[in-house]
C-alpha cells in the first residue's frame, strides 16, 4: 500500500507477526466440535439405518442444528476478522488469504487422499480417471465447490462421496461479501449495515421458500442452495452479536429462557419444515434469535475446561466435518456385516466418531495447523495487535 498523495513520506509496513500470549479463552472451538459431532451422529444414523441410544434414523429428537451453529459462529468470527483487517489498514486480499488458508488445505488434503484411495482400493476403475464425470468431481472440489456428484458414485456407499460439503461454497460465498459489510459499517454505521443485511436475509428466506430449498430438484434451486442467501439470517445473527454482545444482559435465567424458547419454537416449526411450508422458513427467524443468544453465552461464558480441552487436542471440527461422510461410506462399502451384527449398532456409530476424530487429528497437525501459521494476520481475541516499526508512524489510511 502506498502513502497518501502529495508530498507525504511513505510509511513503513505494519509487522505481520503477533504475540500469542494472554489469549482470552472462549469456547467457540468446542462449540464447533460439538456441532460437527452432532452432524456425524445425525448422518451416521441416517445412512447406516441403525439407532444410536435414543436416536432413531431421521429422528426429530436430536440436535439437528449443527450447521446452523457453524453459520452463526462463522458470522461472528469472520466479521471480526474483516473489521480488524480494515481497522489496521490492510489490503483486502489478506483477509481472503486468511480464509483460503483455513479452508483450502484441508479440502485439498481430503481430495488427494480420497482420490488415491478410491483407485488403490478398486472402488473406481482407472478407466474413469480421465472421464468428464470424474474430472468434473475432482476440479469442482479443487475450486471449493464440491457439490457435483456424478453417476460414477451413485452405486457406491451413500451414492455421493461427500454430500456434506455443500456448506463449503455457502461459507466461501459469504466470505466474499463480509469485507463489503465491514467497509459499509465503517463508512456509514454498523446499525444501518446490520439492518440492511437482516432485510436481505429475510428476502433470502422468502426466495428459499419459493424455490423449496434445499429439497429443490431444479437447477436454480440447487444453485441458490449453495450460496449464502438462504442462510444469511444465521450469519447476520452472528454479526449482530459481535457488536451488541458486550451491551446485552448475560444472566443464567436469561440464557435458560432463551434455550427453552429455542426448543419450543424449533420443534414446533420442525413439522412445518418437513411439509415444506412457509412457517418453517419464518421459524428460522423465530428460533434463530434465542438460539444465537445461547450460542454466544456458551461461547463466551462456558466453562473454561471446554476451552482448555480444544486447546489441547486442536481445532478438529473442520476435519471431523470433512471426513465423517468418507468414514460412513467406508462402513457402507466394507462393514455390512457390522451393520447387521446384533448388539453392535451403538459401537458402530462410536467407531465412525473415533475414526473421524483420528483422521481429523492427522489433518489438523499435518495440514491445517501448518497452513494457519502462514496467515498474514490473526483476529483471535487477546492476541496483540501489530505494532509499527519503531521510529515510524502507524499507517493511517482507510484504503484496503
Amino acid at each position: 500500500m502506498s502513502a497518501a498523495t502529495g508530498g507525504a513520506t511513505p510509511t513503513a509496513p505494519i509487522r505481520s507477526t503477533f504475540q500469542a500470549t494472554n489469549r482470552k479463552a472462549n469456547c467457540f472451538d468446542f462449540l464447533r466440535l460439538f456441532a460437527a459431532l452432532a452432524v456425524v451422529i445425525g448422518h451416521s444414523t441416517h445412512h447406516l439405518g441403525i439407532a444410536f441410544l435414543w436416536v432413531q434414523p431421521d429422528s426429530r429428537w436430536w440436535f439437528r442444528d449443527g450447521v446452523t451453529l457453524f453459520f452463526i459462529i462463522s458470522g461472528h468470527l469472520i466479521y471480526r476478522s474483516a473489521e480488524r483487517c480494515i481497522q489496521e489498514g490492510r489490503p483486502v486480499y489478506q483477509f481472503y488469504t486468511n480464509r483460503l488458508l483455513r479452508v483450502a488445505p484441508a479440502i485439498w488434503f481430503y481430495l488427494a487422499v480420497t482420490t488415491v484411495a478410491v483407485f488403490a482400493l478398486g472402488i473406481l476403475s482407472l478407466r474413469v480417471a480421465g472421464s468428464s464425470q470424474f474430472l468434473g468431481w475432482f476440479w469442482s472440489t479443487v475450486f471449493l465447490v464440491p457439490v457435483y456428484h456424478p453417476a460414477i458414485w451413485h452405486g457406491i456407499g451413500s451414492g455421493e462421496v461427500n454430500g456434506s460439503l455443500w456448506t463449503i461454497p455457502v461459507e466461501c460465498s459469504f466470505y466474499v461479501i463480509v469485507p463489503v459489510l465491514a467497509w459499509f459499517a465503517a463508512k456509514r454505521s454498523f446499525n444501518v449495515m446490520i439492518t440492511v443485511t437482516a432485510f436481505v436475509a429475510v428476502i433470502g428466506l422468502a426466495v428459499a421458500w419459493k424455490l423449496d430449498v434445499p429439497r429443490s430438484e431444479t437447477l436454480e434451486g440447487k444453485l441458490y442452495n449453495i450460496t449464502f442467501l438462504p442462510y444469511l439470517w444465521y450469519f447476520t445473527l452472528g454479526i449482530f452479536w459481535y457488536r451488541f454482545w458486550p451491551k446485552f444482559p448475560k444472566t443464567k435465567s436469561l440464557v435458560g429462557s432463551a434455550f427453552v424458547a429455542y426448543i419450543v419454537a424449533r420443534f414446533t416449526m420442525q413439522g412445518f419444515n418437513e411439509a415444506g411450508e412457509f412457517l418453517a422458513y419464518l421459524g428460522a427467524i423465530v428460533w434463530g434469535i434465542p438460539f444465537s443468544y445461547v450460542v454466544m453465552w456458551i461461547g463466551y461464558k462456558g466453562p473454561i475446561v471446554l476451552s482448555r480441552f480444544t486447546d489441547r487436542i486442536g481445532d478438529l471440527s473442520f476435519g471431523v466435518y470433512i471426513w465423517h461422510m468418507v468414514v460412513i461410506n467406508a462402513v457402507l462399502i466394507y462393514g455390512t456385516r457390522l451393520i447387521d451384527a446384533p448388539g453392535a449398532n451403538p459401537f458402530l456409530h462410536l467407531l465412525v466418531v473415533v475414526v473421524s476424530l483420528t483422521i481429523a487429528t492427522v489433518s489438523w497437525r499435518l495440514v491445517e495447523k501448518p497452513a494457519l501459521k502462514l496467515k498474514p494476520f490473526t483476529s483471535r481475541e487477546g492476541v496483540a495487535r501489530p505494532q509499527p516499526v519503531p521510529g515510524t508512524p502507524l499507517l493511517q489510511t482507510k484504503e484496503w
